[in-house]
């Protein structure tokens, strides 16, 4: 039903009610900008470092950005300042990122953008087969996407759990791999939504314990419980839109499938081990309810970690945070990480990051 159209009166006895100000002195002047994360503010630094760089390096002005014989220079120095994995030579792609990322510091910078003539220009120098790699050589060939069949999965597991050799720097790893990988398969998430991406870093982005994962024991069409996680995805773009972030639930019945593919199985050993639920401390307690006409649906709290991975009492919950366990404060802004970082003092309080096998 379409708003009805309020009157000059109306309007005035509503900014009367809210005691609007009708001088607007007391208001800055000041632009209003969106709040960049950190791993973008250090992208746009570094980008404008390199300018600075060439500005000193070859007597040129900011000014002098707009002559498309400097615009293209400028390129081909970052071009030639970077080294690539085949062969030294660097991405395209890469160049193309640096750009973007000195274009838009300049827009923040200076309160206004570039003429398309220079990052149009620029962007159509770097792409544009036979232009940069003239001077400069560069890498334009791009792998062939390969996507993951369930025989591919199958196998992926079985290699994690039965025939891999690999020792993990604590147990827990291995869990978090296992259920990440089935997260990204049974889910439309990518790894940076669950646990810290590389192209956020030091952002403490991901999954987390508070309003991040819900455990629901619902009554399945066939009549048994049946027991469903669904993690909250921090996709991108919902930065500033946290209640919209998607969720995927995963159900626990797979149908034929083994069980070593059961999308539940980690998070709920998760949760355990940690002691995430604040009502149950065992599987068989959790396996026990029963939804009722009346309830047909029971979702479990969640709670901070209590139960420290490493200790004499594991499932103690100590009244005062245990210090020696949680050396590194947690992150204040998002809570406890549900893929938290472990030291050999028990859990940080910090996200795992996506490259923490490689680490």
């Amino acid at each position: 039903m379409p708003r009805k159209k309020i009157t000059a009166e109306e309007r005035a006895k509503r900014l009367q009610e809210r005691q609007f100000d009708s001088d607007k002195s007391s208001l800055s002047q000041e632009r209003v900008k969106r709040e960049l994360m950190p791993g973008t503010k250090r992208n746009y630094t570094n980008a404008m470092d390199l300018w600075a760089a060439y500005c000193q390096e070859h007597g040129v002005e900011d000014d002098d950005i707009f002559d498309q014989q400097t615009m293209k220079h400028f390129i081909q120095y970052m071009a030639a300042g970077a080294r690539g994995h085949v062969n030294g030579m660097p991405m395209d792609s890469y160049i193309g990122f640096l750009w973007k990322s000195f274009t838009a510091k300049w827009r923040q910078k200076k309160g206004s953008g570039l003429p398309d003539s220079v990052t149009n220009s620029g962007k159509q120098w770097i792409y544009t087969k036979g232009e940069l790699d003239a001077h400069v050589p560069l890498n334009r060939e791009h792998r062939e996407r390969n996507y993951l069949t369930l025989t591919h999965f199958q196998n992926l597991l079985q290699q994690l759990w039965r025939k891999d050799w690999y020792m993990f720097t604590f147990p827990i790893y291995q869990v978090y791999l296992s259920s990440l990988l089935k997260s990204c398969m049974y889910s439309s998430g990518r790894v940076g939504e669950y646990v810290e991406s590389t192209a956020r870093p030091d952002s403490d982005r991901g999954l987390y314990v508070e309003d991040g994962v819900t455990f629901v024991v619902i009554r399945s069409r066939k009549g048994t419980p049946e027991l469903i996680v669904a993690p909250k995805r921090d996709a991108k773009g919902m930065t500033n839109r946290q209640q919209k972030c998607p969720r995927h639930p995963m159900q626990e019945d797979i149908e034929s499938l083994p069980l070593y593919l059961n999308p539940v199985l980690e998070p709920l050993v998760i949760c355990l081990a940690r002691g995430l639920f604040r009502h149950f401390k065992t599987a068989d307690e959790i396996f026990a309810l029963e939804p009722t006409p009346e309830e047909p649906h029971y979702e479990l709290s969640l709670r901070a970690s209590a139960a420290p991975l490493f200790g004499d009492k594991p499932n103690a919950a100590p009244s005062e945070p245990d210090v020696s366990a949680n050396d590194v404060e947690r992150p204040k802004a998002t809570g406890t990480p549900f893929y938290e970082r472990v030291s050999c003092l028990g859990t940080t309080g910090k996200i795992l990051k996506a490259s923490w096998l490689s680490e």
